[in-house]
C-alpha cells in the first residue's frame, strides 16, 4: 500500500496494513458497542476525534523523509527476500 504523509510517499507492507486494519476495526467496534450499551453516543465521536488528533500529532513529529526512507527501504528489503524464497 502506498500513502503520502507530509508530502512523502511511503510503501507500507500489505500484511501489516491488513493486520492493523483488523486490530483497529475491532477496537472501534468494541468502543461503539460500549457507547451504545451505556447510551453515550457522543463518547464514540469524541474517541474518533481524539484518535485522529493524537495520531496526526505523532505522525507530524516524524521527519517525513527519514520515515519514508526507513519504510521504503524495509519494503524493498522484504520484497527482495520474498522473491528469493
Amino acid at each position: 500500500m502506498r500513502i503520502k504523509i507530509n508530502g512523502e510517499e511511503l510503501r507500507l507492507p500489505i500484511g501489516e496494513v491488513r493486520a492493523c486494519k483488523r486490530i483497529m476495526s475491532k477496537f472501534f467496534m468494541d468502543m461503539k458497542r460500549w457507547t451504545d450499551k451505556h447510551r453515550r453516543p457522543t463518547y464514540y465521536f469524541t474517541l474518533l476525534v481524539v484518535t485522529h488528533v493524537m495520531t496526526q500529532k505523532l505522525l507530524d513529529e516524524f521527519d517525513p523523509k527519514a520515515l519514508a526512507n526507513v519504510m521504503n527501504s524495509f519494503a524493498s528489503l522484504t520484497q527482495t527476500n520474498n522473491e528469493t524464497e
